[in-house]
């Protein structure tokens, strides 16, 4: 079983598409990564040697990055404050609030 950046490939999948199952590598970067290696991307996960799967292993980890530290990059991206500066949820400030005017309407029906 290939397992590469915590994520077991599935095996019965072509390794072409078997890549894409990580996060961050699409089928563009599938096919430039066999293409690196050296690897036919008909081949079936399953029928990988130790030493592709390892060549692969060793690509991939040098070159991209992937799964939880791309996620992380991204959330970054997305929204910078919110990871420096956490908020704490707003507390009530003791007051209760009014009726709606709907509550008031149904409390005169009765």
């Amino acid at each position: 079983m290939a397992r590469i950046e915590g994520i077991d490939l599935p095996r019965n999948k072509r390794v072409e598409i078997g890549l894409t199952y990580l996060y961050g590598i699409g089928l563009t970067r599938s096919h430039q990564i066999l293409e690196a290696t050296k690897i036919n991307p008909d081949t079936r996960i399953k029928d990988l040697s130790e030493a592709e799967v390892a060549a692969l292993r060793e690509y991939i980890t040098q070159n991209f990055v992937l799964e939880g530290d791309l996620r992380r990059q991204e959330q970054w991206a997305a929204h910078p404050h919110e990871l420096t500066h956490p908020q704490r949820p707003q507390e009530d400030c003791g007051r209760s609030r009014s009726p709606s005017r709907y509550q008031e309407v149904i409390s005169k029906k009765v």
